[in-house]
């Protein structure tokens, strides 16, 4: 599991420069909340975008019988979610609808926990992560790249290594691939 006491007293410290949140999690509003409260103005706050665990907040996920279970509006998991998505490919229209759907309504709620602490944002410039790395995968992070509010992408430690275990139908594009030389960066977009 995560451990957000030590990521807030990392950054309370002066440790860390960007946190991600997950806001679809059971306890993220709380963590949020404190977070956002500290107003500490060298550590920004970015949005770690999840379609493998919890809940769907969009009603066209929660619909995609790729992404989750229709009937609860749960995420498969990580496994299913990939391997649906590498059985379809990058080319469907449901599945690039599902994510973009997913993708503002995450973002609307990562705004919404920020203003209701006074922790104005720019609504245009959000930096996004992927949880289980799925920002890393072709039709997610294609969606991410056209989504205006998204101000720049997360990339991993080892990259390389990540992107070895994609299935060829789901693999980055080669401008994608570009910016995976510099790891452990964040990229404006």
């Amino acid at each position: 599991g995560i451990n957000a006491e030590g990521i807030i007293a990392l950054a309370q410290e002066g440790e860390l420069s960007h946190v991600t949140a997950l806001v679809n999690g059971e306890v993220s509003k709380e963590y949020i909340s404190r977070f956002a409260a500290l107003n500490l103005p060298r550590c920004s706050i970015g949005l770690h975008f999840n379609i493998t665990e919890g809940f769907a907040l969009s009603e066209a996920a929660r619909a995609c019988d790729v992404l989750t279970d229709s009937t609860t509006g749960r995420f498969k998991g990580k496994a299913d979610v990939f391997i649906g998505l590498s059985a379809i490919g990058n080319t469907s229209e449901v599945i690039t609808r599902a994510v973009s759907e997913e993708l503002k309504a995450q973002l609307a709620a990562l705004l919404s926990m920020l203003s209701e602490e006074g922790h104005i944002r720019a609504a245009n410039n959000i930096w996004v992560d992927g949880h289980h790395h799925v920002h890393l995968l072709s039709p997610v992070f294609e969606v991410l790249v056209a989504c205006p509010t998204v101000g720049g992408l997360r990339m991993p430690h080892q990259p390389n290594l990540l992107l070895d275990k994609i299935p060829p139908s789901l693999a980055p594009s080669t401008a994608a691939k570009q910016l995976f030389t510099r790891p452990d960066q964040c990229f404006g977009i």
